[in-house]
């Protein structure tokens, strides 16, 4: 009986569950006769594929650094002397404005933001 057809008495689950070899072996036999008489032309596929994917990659990145880095800038907040009850929900709401969507993340990356505390003999300093 071909393991790869169905019978009558219970198909491909049963003999998975009786003889699960019978079904995997073919398979493997066959990619690996594969892989033996064609790796002369894989091997160096597979290695100049992932030099230009990693070659890519760092370009990629190297572009999304230059662009996120030119223009930005450091803001130093001074602390105001009385803190509205919802400041930081107000924050945070302007700052989800800086989210992209995944398509633009993707090609231009995510600009990324940063705080910074300072404590000093003059007290807090807060730079975004």
């Amino acid at each position: 009986m071909n393991p790869t057809t169905a019978d009558s008495t219970g198909g491909l689950l049963r003999t998975f569950l009786t003889n699960p070899a019978a079904l995997f072996t073919p398979a493997l036999d066959a990619g690996t006769a594969f892989l033996t008489t064609a790796w002369p032309w894989i091997a160096p596929t597979a290695v100049i594929g992932v030099g230009g994917v990693l070659g890519l990659r760092r370009i990629v990145h190297r572009r999304r650094q230059r662009a996120l880095t030119q223009g930005a800038h450091l803001v130093t907040v001074l602390a105001p002397p009385t803190v509205p009850e919802r400041g930081g929900q107000v924050l945070w709401a302007q700052l989800s404005g800086l989210l992209r969507p995944w398509y633009q993340r993707l090609l231009h990356g995510q600009p990324h933001l940063a705080f910074e505390y300072a404590w000093t003999s003059d007290g807090l300093t807060v730079r975004v």
